[in-house]
């Protein structure tokens, strides 16, 4: 036996027995479906085929075969089910409608009208971002005639296709709609940097943020005690002016689309007293420091030349011979001169 090939029709298809008993006359084809009375036709014998048209779709059918001969039928071969299945049911009517939420959408539709069992639906979701060039795509299934679609991305423009599935997962005829999702507020600016500074201004630049989730509206910028200015969304480069020299300035920066300020991004930047580039400053401090680090060198350096030069040019000491003994007169002539002397100071008194 085999299967439907024209629907809702079911072709049978059979062998002659392997003992027939004699010459096969003809066939009895008998189909049944659950809870009615069974139907028959009989073929000629040299017919091994038979559709069954006109059945009820989506409907289960027993389907059995026996061969006759002049003495009558013969068994009925073993029974075969089959179900008749159509094209599918007709696409349903769908309507989207945006959520308060920009990351949700509801799509709704009424019941399709079928005659088989229906199992459920198909749901095809294909979003166009609208900040990006992105493109999404997701599958879902229902059992009920609406779904809610979460976890969209915000300001994407959404199509949505639903058809109903019957038995033997066959998918009916699509339909769609489309709608956008709301804004939402965006990420914080990326890059947030310092790029030049003077004694009484300073400017920062920095990059649009990775989620815009909408269309920007402007930026915020913000410095001395809540002091910020709005800059419009196509300029990623301020200069703040009025500044103090050599201080130091917490600058923090926000999105907005039509759904609010995002977060803020923050930099600590700084004012000189002279009007150079920031990268004239950090060149001045290296060159200091370098210029530093040679005096030093260079003072370690004499200071070892002069060390080694003095241990060179040391005259070594002399070493003085020791004294000879002294001449020493005898006491006897010592005696005598002395007489003598005081021989010529008596004469004198005299």
């Amino acid at each position: 036996l085999g299967r439907a090939v024209n629907l809702p029709s079911l072709t049978v298809m059979w062998t002659p027995p392997l003992e027939t008993n004699g010459i096969i006359r003809n066939y009895m084809v008998r189909w049944l479906e659950e809870g009615k009375v069974s139907q028959n036709v009989i073929v000629e014998h040299d017919v091994t085929n038979y559709t069954i048209h006109d059945l009820a779709p989506c409907t289960s059918y027993t389907v059995t075969v026996k061969a006759a001969t002049s003495n009558g039928f013969g068994d009925e071969s073993d029974p075969k089910n089959a179900t008749t299945v159509t094209a599918g049911p007709p696409a349903p009517s769908v309507t989207c409608k945006a959520s308060t939420s920009p990351q949700q959408l509801t799509v709704t539709w009424p019941e399709v009208d079928t005659n088989c069992l229906l199992h459920g639906y198909m749901v095809n979701c294909t979003g166009e971002v609208l900040w990006s060039a992105t493109v999404t795509e997701d599958t879902a299934e229902t059992a009920i005639s609406y779904i809610d679609l979460d976890g969209l991305i915000p300001w994407t423009n959404y199509t949505v296709c639903v058809a109903g599935v019957v038995a033997d997962n066959t998918v009916g005829e699509w339909n769609c709609c489309t709608s956008t999702t709301h804004q939402a507020v965006p990420g914080e600016p990326t890059n947030l940097h310092q790029t030049s500074a003077s004694r009484d201004s300073l400017t920062v630049s920095w990059d649009q943020p990775k989620e815009l989730n909408g269309e920007l509206t402007a930026y915020q910028l913000t410095w001395i005690d809540q002091v910020s200015s709005l800059i419009t969304p196509n300029i990623t480069s301020y200069t703040v002016f009025g500044l103090h020299p050599n201080s130091k300035y917490n600058v923090t920066l926000k999105a907005g689309t039509v759904a609010g300020w995002g977060a803020s991004a923050q930099v600590q930047v700084v004012t000189t007293g002279e009007n150079v580039t920031v990268g004239a400053i950090v060149g001045s401090v290296v060159g200091g420091v370098f210029g530093g680090l040679l005096v030093v060198a260079a003072l370690v350096a004499l200071v070892f030349y002069r060390r080694k030069r003095k241990e060179k040019i040391k005259t070594p000491e002399v070493l003085r011979p020791t004294p000879g003994l002294p001449t020493i007169a005898t006491t006897t002539t010592a005696i005598s001169i002395r007489d003598v002397k005081r021989n010529h100071q008596h004469d004198d008194d005299q």
